[in-house]
């Protein structure tokens, strides 16, 4: 038989003074239970808005330390995106490469909807952004959201996209610029 989430979690090395209590917490947590799906949107929500916030505060710390704040928080995004791309495998079409990219996750958390999955062109559309609500949330203004939305996060997508034969690009104001979704179009990247 399989082992339990809950018994996972309690460790062997509890104190059996606090042993009750401990379980008695894994009990509320339903470690062993399905997550709804609003419950897992909300979660998959607060992971990348968490991940927004770093982000918000590595660029706060930058600019006040005199550094230009813009390009190396674009870089690092641009640099993990490569990173996260180059363990994708082998791609050689935008359908292909949105499968890789995409997740249940993603697509829940950012309000996705798919329009267009073929060899020639794939996008999708975001109609949440976990990012800016984030960046509002710690205190950036709208000018100040825009910018780590578009000069600097998305460069993390950008990223992603470099190691393929692909291009990407988001092709009408994102949500942090003050239009209705987010477009990312995917079209293969022509020989120069």
């Amino acid at each position: 038989m399989a082992e339990t989430n809950r018994k996972k979690a309690l460790s062997s090395h509890a104190k059996p003074e606090d042993r009750e209590r401990i379980e008695g917490y894994l009990d509320q947590m339903k470690l062993d239970d399905p997550v709804p799906v609003e419950e897992f949107r909300k979660i998959a929500r607060a992971l990348i808005a968490a991940r927004g916030r770093y982000v918000y505060f590595i660029w706060k710390v930058l600019k006040e330390k005199g550094l230009d704040a813009d390009a190396l928080v674009q870089e690092a995004c641009y640099r993990w995106g490569a990173f996260n791309g180059g363990k994708m495998g082998e791609i050689n079409t935008p359908a292909e490469f949105l499968m890789k990219m995409s997740s249940k996750a993603g697509t829940l958390a950012w309000e996705q909807e798919y329009t267009q999955f073929n060899d020639e062109r794939a996008s999708k559309e975001f109609y949440y952004c976990p990012h800016a609500a984030a960046f509002e949330e710690a205190g950036a203004s709208q000018e100040e959201v825009a910018r780590l939305c578009k000069d600097m996060m998305c460069h993390g997508d950008y990223g992603t996209a470099s190691p393929h034969p692909i291009k990407l690009e988001f092709v009408e104001p994102t949500l942090a610029e003050g239009g209705k979704r987010c477009v990312m179009m995917l079209t293969p990247k022509r020989k120069e």
